[in-house]
């Protein structure tokens, strides 16, 4: 009997899952431990092995009826991942259990690995053109995608298998090792009545301390989900790899390794992707090098069609809609900056954003820029309650004059984007106090306390709360105005707004879709 299964029948014994008293394992556990483990667990408890204790309440028995339950809706725990590679992926994920609640799938298990993609996805153009090649190379029937939960890859590839129909293994990674056994066996007991019966999953238990097969000291210190992703699969797609970085040092200690089949590390070149200088060092070790047509980074010329943009009412012809910048002086109106957005627009369902980049269409774009033509196609710009005290809904503004608002653009390192950019809409002050706007109060905590329910949504700290060494910002520069809930666009005549861009092109693009005059401001 192998030393890692004599710690694994000792572990589960410890955390109550077998009969207390016995000091070595039966023989029969050593050919079970290659196996599923539970047809041994219900013969120990049944044999007479699990000897009963002053209020026990007949533990033996419960035990048995819940691990039959659980054989019956076909779940199975292994001691790590079956397979020839068994022994390599110990290696580098320690000794565990592997609880498969609807049991263990057959098929080529395919993963599909990636260094981080950063905020702008709709900027990732290249890397969605390769996960959509992938996702075509897969065979619906024979392979499964390997998703290791939280990795970079993982809610893409997951809503990739739903939109092109192929089968998933999900493996759920504990979040730290630090839980006990007891309380992850426990909630394995728990789920069974709870669960999604076209899913196939694999749990992995926190470690089993074992002297035997320690984890490879080279890639101890990467994160398990990382681990889990490269080791357990028998076919590995990388799509970008940084340097050094997780992906890239798992890929090479596979490459290194001999457990792994030849030929079952594909790499993805191009600029926006596995570089050149990268992708001969790894081709050199094994890796098999993949070039996708189409991928050769920048947006691509064409994109799947996707729903129709309704531009509302009629616009305004482009050649008479572009105007002068106002002065500044005696400034009538009240302008709203639209920026980037990084995750989904305001009330789009997450998947759906999912699925604008993987499928490439055109509401994928979430620029500044797109951000004002989906203003003014659906005549609304959405309330929200993202950095505002109290969580209250709103939109603002500013009453800096269009010509000015240059010196307030800066960019905010800690939220990752610019604020102010020269894109967006001013709209007559009059008009807007008319529809609820007011000022916005700047103070400090005190004021705040102070203020009535009423008054809080139009709160703003006076400046941060960093010392001043560390560069304060004033936030009262930007002389803010906040209206409560979203502008409702398709009200405000065509003398009381103005639309404005940075550029002459995207001038005579955005008054295609604007009934109010567009001005360009300049960066």
């Amino acid at each position: 009997m192998t030393g890692a299964a004599r710690d694994v029948w000792r572990a589960l014994r410890n955390a109550g899952w077998l009969p207390a008293g016995e000091e070595e394992p039966p023989p029969f556990w050593a050919q079970s431990s290659s196996e599923d483990l539970l047809p041994a667990m219900i013969r120990l408890w049944g044999s007479g092995q699990a000897t009963p204790r002053p209020g026990d309440g007949g533990k033996a028995g419960r035990m048995v009826r819940l691990l039959k339950g659980c054989r019956k809706q076909g779940a199975q725990l292994t001691m790590g991942v079956p397979g020839d590679t068994a022994r390599a992926a110990q290696r580098w994920l320690g000794l565990r259990l592997v609880w498969w609640p609807r049991g263990i799938p057959r098929g080529r298990r395919v993963s599909l690995v990636s260094s981080r993609l950063g905020r702008a996805l709709d900027n990732q153009t290249t890397w969605f053109t390769v996960l959509r090649a992938a996702c075509a190379k897969i065979d619906r029937k024979d392979d499964l995608l390997l998703i290791a939960s939280s990795t970079t890859t993982a809610q893409y590839v997951h809503r990739a298998a739903t939109l092109f129909g192929l089968r998933t293994l999900r493996v759920d990674v504990p979040k730290g090792d630090a839980l006990p056994l007891a309380k992850w066996l426990a909630r394995l007991a728990a789920s069974r009545d709870d669960r999604d019966d076209e899913l196939s999953e694999a749990w992995l238990s926190p470690p089993i301390d074992t002297p035997h097969d320690p984890i490879d000291e080279g890639i101890r210190h990467i994160p398990l989900r990382d681990r889990a992703a490269v080791a357990w699969c028998d076919r590995l797609m990388a799509f970008r790899v940084r340097r050094n970085g997780h992906i890239h040092r798992l890929i090479r200690a596979r490459l290194n390794a001999s457990q792994w089949p030849a030929a079952s590390v594909y790499i993805a070149i191009g600029p926006d992707l596995v570089r050149t200088e990268m992708a001969g060092e790894l081709m050199d070790a094994g890796a098999v090098g993949w070039v996708v047509s189409g991928a050769t980074g920048g947006r691509p010329d064409t994109a799947v069609a996707g729903p129709p943009v309704t531009a509302g009412p009629a616009a305004t012809p482009a050649a008479d809609n572009i105007v002068s910048v106002p002065p500044p002086d005696h400034w009538p109106y009240l302008s709203h900056c639209t920026r980037r957005r990084d995750g989904p627009w305001p009330e789009q369902d997450a998947a759906a954003h999912i699925d604008d980049l993987i499928l490439a269409r055109p509401d994928a774009d979430h620029s500044a820029l797109a951000a004002l033509q989906r203003i003014l196609s659906k005549r609304r710009i959405i309330a929200t309650a993202e950095s505002i005290r109290g969580s209250t809904r709103v939109v603002s503004f500013t009453a800096v004059p269009l010509a000015e608002l240059g010196r307030l653009r800066v960019f905010r390192p800690h939220r990752g984007r610019w604020d102010f950019e020269p894109y967006g809409i001013c709209i007559r002050r009059d008009w807007l106090e008319d529809y609820g706007a007011r000022q916005v109060l700047y103070g400090d905590d005190q004021l705040w306390e102070r203020l009535p329910p009423e008054d809080r949504p139009y709160f703003q700290l006076r400046s941060t709360r960093r010392p001043a060494a560390a560069g304060q910002i004033d936030w009262a520069v930007e002389d803010e105005w906040r209206i409560v809930g979203d502008v409702d666009l398709s009200r405000i005549p065509s003398d009381a707004a103005m639309v404005f861009v940075p550029s002459q092109p995207e001038a005579a693009a955005i008054a295609k879709l604007s009934p109010w005059p567009v001005t360009v401001v300049g960066r």
